[in-house]
C-alpha cells in the first residue's frame, strides 16, 4: 500500500496543500509547531476518517473555516485507490471511496490501514487503562468492521445511559435495564474480539521485543476484564442500584485494562526507560505485522519526531527493517534535514524529503 498524492484544505493549520509523492521513505522536516506531525495525521486520518489524536470534527477545521476536506489517492498492489473525507461545519460528514459514497464508516475498513508511531506513545504504558483500549480499539477498527460498528453502538448505549443516570431525576430501572441488555450484548462482542486480539498479538510482541533488544527477558500482554470471571448479565443487574445512587455507571467493557509485562512484572513499575522504548518499538513493529496478516496489504508506517524515540539500536533496526524490504511506505519526521540526510546516505536508502514552515509544504530533495 503506497500513498501517491495527499490533498488537505482547512485542516488544522493547513489552508490548502497537495502532495505528490514518489518515495518509499519520505521526510518531513520543519521547526517544531510547523505542522509536520498535523501532516502526519492528515495521512492516519484517511484510514478512518479520524484524527489520531482524538480530536472532533469541528476541532479539526482551520480557524475561520467553514469545512474540510482530505483526498487521498493510493496505489494498492498497483490498483488506484481514492478516498475523499469532508466535513462541514453544520455537521455534516460524508466519506467516498472510489467515488462512491458510503453509508458508515465502517465501509471504509480495509481500503487502507496505517500505523502512526507518536510522540505521546508512552501513555500506553504509563497512564491510565483508556489508553490501552485505544491501542486496541485502534488496530481493530482498521482490520475488523464488525468491531468497528459494534464499538460505535455500545458508545452510543453507554452514552444515553450516562445521561439518564446523570439527569436531575431519579431514571426509571426498567430503562436502565434495557441499556443494560444492549451493553451486554455488545460489550461482549467486544471483550471477545479483544480478548482474541491480544491472544493472537502477543507472540508476534515477544518475538519482536526478542530480536530488537537481544536481552534474555520476556514481555508479556494480559488483557483484563470485570467479566473474566464474572456473568455480564449478573453483574449488571447487581450494579443497578448502585449506579442510580451513585449516579454514574460502574461496570462495563469501558473499563477493561491491557496489563504489560516484563519478566512476570508489571512493565510501569518495574521496566527501566530503555526497556519501555523498546518495548513501544516492538509494540508497534508487531501492530505493523498484525495488520498485514489480516489485510493482506502492507500497512503505511508513520514515525513522527523518530530521532527523539530511537536510540542507536531501534534506529539499527529501522535501517534493516526498511532495508528488507519490511515497509511498502515509510514518513518520518524530524526537525532537521542534515542527520536524516548523513544516516540513510550511510544506508544506501533512497528518500525524498519535504519541508514545512508554518502549514506550507515545499519538496527539497
Amino acid at each position: 500500500m503506497r500513498l501517491t498524492q495527499l490533498q488537505i484544505t482547512n485542516f488544522k493549520n493547513y489552508t490548502q496543500q497537495l502532495l505528490d509523492i514518489d518515495q518509499t521513505v519520505n521526510l518531513i522536516y520543519g521547526q517544531n509547531g510547523s505542522g509536520k506531525t498535523n501532516l502526519l495525521d492528515a495521512i492516519y486520518f484517511i484510514s478512518v476518517a479520524k484524527s489520531y489524536f482524538n480530536l472532533t470534527d469541528k476541532q479539526i477545521i482551520k480557524e475561520s473555516n467553514q469545512f474540510y476536506r482530505v483526498v487521498g489517492k493510493l496505489d494498492s498492489n498497483g490498483q488506484a485507490v481514492e478516498i475523499i473525507v469532508k466535513y462541514e461545519l453544520n455537521g455534516k460528514k460524508s466519506i467516498e471511496l472510489q467515488k462512491k459514497k458510503l453509508k458508515k464508516v465502517s465501509d471504509l475498513v480495509g481500503a487502507i490501514s496505517v500505523v502512526l508511531v507518536a510522540p505521546n506513545d508512552i501513555k500506553i504504558v504509563n497512564q491510565g487503562s483508556i489508553e490501552r483500549r485505544k491501542f486496541i480499539d485502534r488496530i481493530l477498527c482498521q482490520c475488523d468492521s464488525a468491531y468497528l460498528n459494534n464499538l460505535i453502538a455500545y458508545n452510543r448505549i453507554l452514552n444515553q445511559k450516562n445521561a439518564l443516570l446523570k439527569g436531575g431525576y431519579r431514571p426509571d430501572p426498567l430503562l436502565l435495564k434495557g441499556y443494560n441488555e444492549k451493553l451486554v450484548f455488545f460489550g461482549q462482542e467486544i471483550y471477545t474480539a479483544r480478548k482474541e486480539f491480544v491472544h493472537s498479538f502477543l507472540p508476534l510482541l515477544q518475538s519482536l521485543y526478542k530480536d530488537i533488544s537481544s536481552a534474555k527477558e520476556r514481555v508479556g500482554a494480559e488483557y483484563i476484564s470485570q467479566f473474566d470471571t464474572s456473568d455480564l448479565v449478573e453483574l449488571y443487574e447487581h450494579s443497578l442500584v448502585d449506579e442510580i445512587r451513585f449516579k454514574r455507571i460502574l461496570i462495563g467493557t469501558h473499563k477493561d485494562d491491557l496489563s504489560f509485562m516484563i519478566d512476570n512484572k508489571s512493565l510501569r513499575k518495574f521496566g527501566s526507560q530503555g526497556q519501555i522504548k523498546t518495548f513501544l518499538y516492538a509494540l508497534r513493529i508487531a501492530e505493523f505485522k498484525y495488520l498485514e496478516s489480516m489485510l493482506n496489504q502492507k500497512p503505511i508506517l508513520i514515525l513522527d519526531d523518530y530521532f527523539e524515540k530511537l536510540d542507536n539500536n531501534r534506529l539499527s533496526s529501522l535501517i534493516k527493517l526498511i532495508n528488507n524490504g519490511t515497509f511498502d511506505q515509510v514518513f518520518l519526521s524530524d526537525t532537521e534535514l542534515l542527520r536524516t540526510q548523513l544516516l540513510f546516505e550511510k544506508n544506501d536508502i533512497i528518500f525524498d524529503s519535504f519541508k514545512v514552515n508554518d502549514g506550507k509544504v515545499i519538496k527539497t530533495l
